[in-house]
């Protein structure tokens, strides 16, 4: 595989058993506690998927989102939370994310997301 993922989570137990089992996956991951984290990743790192939580400190994931549109519109994002609303997830979708993937993460159900991301041309 060898795909380059950055996961953009502020718990970082979380962050660090979807590093662990992606890693496990064959991903090349990184990982960004703040979207400002992951915009500097981003400055210097090319990704083929980004993964963001929502709620984050500063930006929110939906902020992020929309900034990858206007500076990297080719970014395919996956956003999760565990804070679901109708209105977040319309917002994500229409705001061009992969897919909306509900916290707790399953293994599977996120590995899966992730090749169904990597393997569209554009999302």
């Amino acid at each position: 595989m060898g795909s380059r993922l950055l996961i953009v989570e502020d718990e970082d137990t979380l962050s660090a058993s979807v590093q662990r089992v992606l890693t496990r996956e064959g991903y090349h991951v990184d990982v960004a506690g703040s979207s400002e984290s992951a915009i500097q990743l981003l400055l210097t790192s090319a990704y083929d998927l980004v993964i963001s939580d929502v709620i984050l400190p500063g930006l929110s994931g939906i902020d992020l989102l929309k900034s990858f549109r206007k500076s990297r519109p080719e970014q395919k994002v996956i956003i999760m939370t565990a804070y679901v609303s109708r209105e977040v997830a319309m917002e994500a979708v229409d705001a061009g994310a992969c897919d909306f993937l509900l916290k707790p993460l399953m293994h599977d159900e996120l590995k899966e997301a992730i090749r169904n991301a990597l393997a569209r041309h554009t999302c």
